[in-house]
């Protein structure tokens, strides 16, 4: 009864053997690379309800159980997902994969463009002795002036019309005639829902001067006309209207009115005119190649067909003239620069016309093998990219009318384009990965057996160590050598995988061995690894592709 009930365990070990596992996976030409990621589950037991341990123990048997312990199956769309930092994977209609990774090399805004400085001017408004004269014999006088006060703006700006999203004029007024005094000032190019900004005060004269007032107006929502009606730039024109009534002390000419205004704090909604001939000099966009970020070595790597494409989006009315004033692959600590050459120059940057306002045009470049030396650039495994961009406004100076929103901008973005074609070999992977010892209790023998299944056109040779809470290694999974993964069967003529491999190995651990990876608190995974047939033949990725990796043990259990 005893044989036949040990018989009935190792039956149920063996139709468990294929569903005990859980492993971890590969990542293709990406920023970190896995080979095998030990998950460990929960110990899964082999016996029925019905099993009584207690008498298995008494009788002294020592069952053989199996025991999973890994079990992962991947594909480069889910490790890219999970993994990758800075770059996008890109999948087409017929699941063949380019990584993305892209950054803003350049991008100047409408404030950028014109920063509105406080705007000040003083304005006075001097008595004639007629004035003063007709006041004194006839006890009032209405009286208006006109004033034109020119703006100040940097780099040659000269501003048709803007119309305000926000901002202040604050009027201080000192008025020293000693007599009452109504003023109205109007601002005809102010105006707002096509009625001109006006404001009345009054100044009442009670034997001393002079008598001030402060006035804050609200800008929000108004337009501006500079141009003041199409003759002139940066110009505003204010009117004043007087009604001064005598108070019984005499006037002369010698009595005025002071007027201070600021305009500050102040931002545009839109805005025309000529923006001046500037130039700016972008700093250093850093792109991050991760696809080359952990990986220790390289002695091939090979993209088919890499591509850097350069678009520039304007929605600035203004003519624009840029270039690329370098672009560099570098390494890690950026030294080992590397020059890309190919781009054009100028770089075609499209503007808007009036006609079209509000619009975003945009103008690319495709640097490829064909017209410059990205092929070799990207082959160099560079970490960054490092582009500068130098631009020029108005290059041939006023050719036009310039016109921009608030939110308008030119910004030029580059774009790295890894289509997942090409070769590689002697890639060295690694992985860390937690180890979980409990469900190795009580074992006295053990065997861990791996399947890998790999749909993807690369072969390795890696190994797995079992290391403490410092990271040292204690034992391997394989004593001497190293386990072998073969590669998927390739089409050679198209790069794709048409089979994909398998393969099944047992490595035995003895009682010293099981006593030191019970100290184990990680797995270290490490593997060499090369392309289809050593990176002799160009390999498609595709994002079908699966990776399985399964580890189980088959384990002799004191009880």
């Amino acid at each position: 009864m005893i044989q036949n009930f040990i018989i009935r365990i190792r039956q149920i070990t063996g139709d468990l053997w294929f569903s005990l596992t859980k492993t971890s996976a590969w990542k293709i030409l990406s920023s970190r690379f896995l080979i095998v990621t030990l998950l460990s589950s929960g110990v899964t037991s082999c016996l029925k309800d019905n099993f009584e341990f207690d008498k298995i123990k008494n009788g002294g048997i020592t069952p053989q159980l199996a025991i999973p312990l890994a079990h992962s199956t991947l594909s480069i769309e889910n490790l890219m997902k999970s993994e990758s930092d800075s770059g996008n994977l890109l999948i087409d209609s017929n699941s063949f994969c380019t990584l993305i990774y892209s950054g803003r090399a350049m991008e100047v805004s409408s404030n950028t463009l014109i920063d509105l400085p406080v705007q000040s001017f003083n304005s006075q408004i001097q008595l004639t002795p007629a004035m003063a004269d007709l006041i004194n014999t006839q006890g009032h006088l209405a009286v208006s002036f006109e004033k034109t006060e020119d703006l100040n703006f940097p780099n040659q700006i000269e501003l048709d019309s803007m119309t305000f999203k926000n901002g202040q004029m604050w009027l201080n007024l000192n008025m020293r005639i000693p007599a009452s005094v109504k003023l109205t000032i109007t601002i005809p190019s102010a105006t707002l829902n096509e009625v001109p900004y006006s404001s009345q005060l009054v100044f009442n004269y009670t034997g001393s001067l002079p008598v001030t007032q402060n006035l804050a107006v609200n800008l929000e929502n108004y337009r501006l006309d500079l141009s003041d009606n199409g003759t002139s730039k940066n110009r505003i024109r204010v009117k004043y209207d007087l009604e001064i009534t005598h108070t019984g002390t005499n006037v002369t000419a010698n009595h005025k009115l002071n007027l201070n205004c600021n305009i500050n704090g102040f931002n545009f909604n839109s805005i025309y005119g000529y923006f001046g001939q500037q130039s700016f000099m972008s700093d250093y966009d850093t792109i991050n190649i991760s696809l080359f970020n952990n990986l220790d070595a390289f002695s091939n790597f090979d993209i088919a067909s890499p591509e850097i494409l350069i678009s520039i989006n304007n929605s600035i009315g203004v003519p624009i003239r840029a270039h690329v004033a370098n672009m560099q692959g570098a390494n890690g600590n950026f030294s080992n620069l590397i020059a890309a050459h190919g781009f054009p120059n100028p770089l075609p940057v499209l503007s808007p016309l009036f006609s079209q306002f509000g619009q975003t045009l945009t103008g690319t470049f495709s640097m490829n093998s064909l017209n410059s030396n990205v092929r070799p650039l990207i082959a160099a495994k560079p970490k960054y990219l490092l582009t500068q961009i130098q631009s020029l406004i108005n290059p041939d100076g006023r050719t036009g009318l310039n016109f921009m929103t608030d939110s308008s901008l030119v910004s030029i973005d580059v774009e790295v384009k890894l289509p997942l074609y090409g070769t590689a070999s002697g890639f060295i992977l690694r992985d860390t990965v937690d180890f979980n010892n409990q469900q190795l209790k009580n074992i006295r023998q053990m065997t861990i057996r791996s399947f890998i299944t790999n749909g993807f056109p690369f072969e390795a040779d890696w190994q797995v160590y079992f290391a403490d809470q410092n990271y040292l290694p204690l034992d391997s999974l394989v004593t001497t050598g190293s386990l072998f993964m073969p590669s998927a069967t390739v089409n050679q003529l198209t790069g794709k995988v048409i089979a994909p491999s398998s393969q099944v190995s047992d490595n035995s651990l003895d009682d010293a061995r099981i006593s030191r990876i019970m100290h184990a608190k990680y797995l270290l995974i490490k593997a060499k690894a090369s392309t289809y047939q050593n990176g002799n033949v160009n390999v498609k990725i595709y994002s079908d592709y699966s990776f399985t990796v399964q580890l189980g043990v088959i384990a002799i259990v004191n009880l």
